[in-house]
């Protein structure tokens, strides 16, 4: 009896210990990146929309989304190809997202394409660590609130956003 109850008991510590790695792990000391650190392509969170195209022209596509029922922000994205979206909450940058190696970077040169490594040696352990069972995300933030999401795959980067939660 005592045997089976060990090893049920092991059985349950397993597959708890397995179920908690498929979802988050916060690392709430560490994280943490200057607000300078979290750019895309000389892009800025609170850039305005002229600014922005004093760098990369006007959008290819654009979406009018309007007001957003959640935050109240008149929400628009621009879209540079299919691979690089900015996102505008009542006319400011608020997020923007790059998912192939088409020269955007982080201002640690971090890109879609990079190794896992440049971006542990580049801004170290991240605040969270999400097992999306395809790929991985890695969460960095600063005082500001705003955030850098990286996610990576086969140990590359696959796409670099940045934003607010």
């Amino acid at each position: 009896m005592k045997k089976l109850w060990l090893t049920s008991l092991a059985v349950f510590l397993l597959v708890i210990t397995m179920s908690s790695s498929a979802f988050a792990k916060m690392n709430k000391d560490a994280g943490w990146l200057s607000v300078d650190n979290v750019a895309l392509g000389g892009i800025t969170m609170g850039m305005t929309q002229d600014e922005v195209a004093s760098i990369y022209g006007q959008p290819d596509t654009s979406k009018d989304y309007g007001v957003s029922l959640e935050s109240g922000a008149y929400t628009i994205m621009w879209k540079y190809g299919d691979t690089f979206t900015v996102w505008y909450a009542d006319g400011y940058v608020d997020g923007a997202t790059t998912t192939a190696d088409n020269g955007i970077q982080t201002p640690a040169g971090i890109h879609v394409g990079s190794p896992v490594g440049d971006v542990w040696k580049s801004y170290g352990q991240p605040w969270l660590d999400q097992n999306n069972k395809t790929y991985y995300s890695y969460w960095y933030h600063t005082d500001g609130g705003r955030k850098l999401f990286i996610d990576v795959k086969n140990k590359r980067v696959i796409r670099v956003a940045m934003g607010y939660e």
